[in-house]
């Protein structure tokens, strides 16, 4: 409870912030300028030990290469589980943030902070002048992923990985249930599919383990909801309320999480699987940890099969991972821009990739050929009951490279981006998947809350 309060007040905090800046002037608000004295380098960083690995390995680099300068890493002093700490500091961060102080560079909490309103608040600095005075190579990158932090040309946040949404199951389930992949060539394809398997008395599997998480429905059926341009929302889409209505079947359909499982998180879903408790399990860490976990789980007992889920033309949303920004009338921009090309290098890159999708698509390579030297870790043999059949002290059968590129061509087909937040849509359809509110009802109330908040 105290987690929550503790984001609430985060969050109207960064609201009301917003509120007074934009109300009664222009949509697009100039970004604040300072002289520039490129004497010091602050960072803000929060989120796993992955992360802060990431960011302090950088910062060690740009202290060797830039002694003159001086540096300054801001994380939470306890660890990654300890969420009240870290809120926390977030929110004093934050506050600096809005009042024009505090970091120059710092991991965006898009769980709270509405990414777009916020840039067109004039809150962070466009970088793409000093990337294209560089001239860097945006070859080696993922363009759309990368395209998620521009606007109007302008480069207001640089995202450092990214994830999809990526389903897994085993040969043998999907031939036991009939569950057609071909049907779900598009989002509307994926809720008829899915719903049928659920209304339908004879199957004895779950169609999940645990349902996906409700901040994502609309992110990843690639629905437009907001103009913020014309600051309007439209909440018609029928696509809107057939994955609002899909959601709330899922939850009610799924009476059992399987928590009998319990020898180690990322095979929950594999065992389950296995065992025919389920159909299909969608990676607790997400799509690159469930691909060599879950899935290299199945393929030491059957044939491991994966499925994205797609928008609503059939591509794939990607929803951007720890994206840094650059606080608008920082002192330090060049500095900045000089840490951020170092995060993005595939020095750092390759180092701590792993843990999702790396932006530079070299180092997902090279994590894969890491990973199946058996360079990177392992999950010892037992763990739910998986036993590698190439190495009897491991659980896992490493992916093949073929299903490496099965794997990097769905990350190939990605076809636009979202943000964690996302408007607060899932907290405004609450009443109605959790309350069993009536669903008109629940959305004029969404539209009236969602109209205020992006008018503000």
């Amino acid at each position: 409870m105290k987690r929550s309060l503790i984001l609430l007040v985060a969050v109207v905090f960064l609201l009301a912030a917003c509120g007074s800046i934009q109300r009664g002037e222009t949509i697009w608000q100039d970004t604040p300028t300072a002289p520039q004295k490129n004497e010091s380098l602050t960072v803000f960083c929060m989120g796993g030990q992955k992360d802060s690995a990431m960011f302090q390995l950088a910062l060690n680099r740009y202290q060797e290469l830039y002694p003159e300068i001086s540096v300054e890493l801001i994380k939470p002093e306890t660890d990654s589980t300890d969420y009240e700490a870290e809120e926390e500091l977030f929110q004093q961060v934050a506050a600096q943030i809005m009042a024009g102080e505090g970091p120059d560079v710092f991991i965006v909490n898009d769980r709270v902070m509405d990414v777009e309103k916020l840039v067109r608040q004039g809150i962070f600095a466009d970088m793409e002048p000093f990337f294209q005075a560089d001239d860097f190579d945006w070859t080696p990158y993922h363009k759309t992923v990368m395209d998620g932090g521009v606007w109007d040309g302008k480069r207001f946040v640089v995202p450092l990985s990214y994830d999809f949404p990526l389903l897994i199951t085993s040969r043998t389930a999907l031939e036991e249930t009939g569950f057609d992949m071909d049907v779900c060539r598009d989002y509307q394809g994926f809720i008829d599919e899915t719903t049928r398997y659920m209304e339908d008395p004879t199957q004895t599997r779950q169609l999940f383990r645990q349902p996906l998480i409700i901040a994502d429905i609309v992110g990843f059926s690639g629905i437009s909801v907001a103009d913020y341009d014309t600051q309007t929302i439209d909440l018609s889409a029928p696509l809107f309320k057939a994955g609002y209505q899909w959601y709330k079947t899922t939850m009610e359909k799924n009476t059992n999480d399987y928590n009998d499982y319990t020898d180690d998180m990322s095979l929950y879903g594999a065992a389950a699987v296995r065992d025919g408790n389920v159909l299909w399990t969608p990676p607790i860490q997400g799509a690159l940890s469930g691909f060599y976990n879950d899935f290299g789980a199945i393929k030491t007992v059957d044939d491991a099969v994966m499925m994205p889920i797609r928008d609503e033309k059939g591509g794939i949303q990607a929803r951007l991972k720890f994206p840094v920004a650059v606080r608008a009338n920082s002192e330090n921009l060049q500095n900045a821009y000089d840490f951020i090309k170092l995060l993005l290098s595939s020095e750092i890159q390759c180092v701590v990739s792993g843990e999702k999708l790396s932006v530079l698509n070299s180092a997902n390579e090279y994590f894969f050929q890491q990973t199946v030297q058996g360079k990177i870790y392992h999950i010892k043999a037992g763990t739910n009951g998986f036993v590698s059949t190439a190495n009897p002290d491991e659980a896992l059968d490493w992916p093949t490279e073929e299903d490496f590129r099965q794997f990097m061509e769905y990350a190939n087909e990605i076809t636009g981006t979202y943000y964690a937040s996302h408007l607060g849509l899932g907290g405004a359809m609450y009443a109605f998947v959790y309350e069993n509110a009536d669903y008109e009802e629940t959305l004029k109330a969404a539209q009236r809350k969602l109209e205020l908040y992006i008018t503000e």
